[in-house]
């Protein structure tokens, strides 16, 4: 069996992945966690929950490109 290494590259594939996951359970829910702790509700403070919605969104996207990146752009 070979040896599993977890690269750097991996880990923000992990992260993307996670944090995509989190970004559409959340807007399927219509609840996200917060910064400091506690919900965001849809109806309740949809500035908070937007705002949270698009920040898991760019940390999703933003580490998936960083993984396409890194296995990608030094190969050629």
């Amino acid at each position: 069996m070979h040896d599993l290494q977890f690269t750097r590259a991996g880990i923000t594939l992990f992260g993307g992945i996670l944090m995509f996951v989190m970004a559409v359970g959340g807007t399927f829910a219509g609840k996200l966690p917060k910064r400091f702790g506690g919900l965001a509700y849809r109806a309740r403070d949809p500035k908070q929950y937007w705002t949270a919605l698009a920040l898991y969104y760019l940390a999703a996207f933003g580490f998936i490109g960083y993984y396409l990146y890194a296995i990608h752009a030094f190969s050629n």
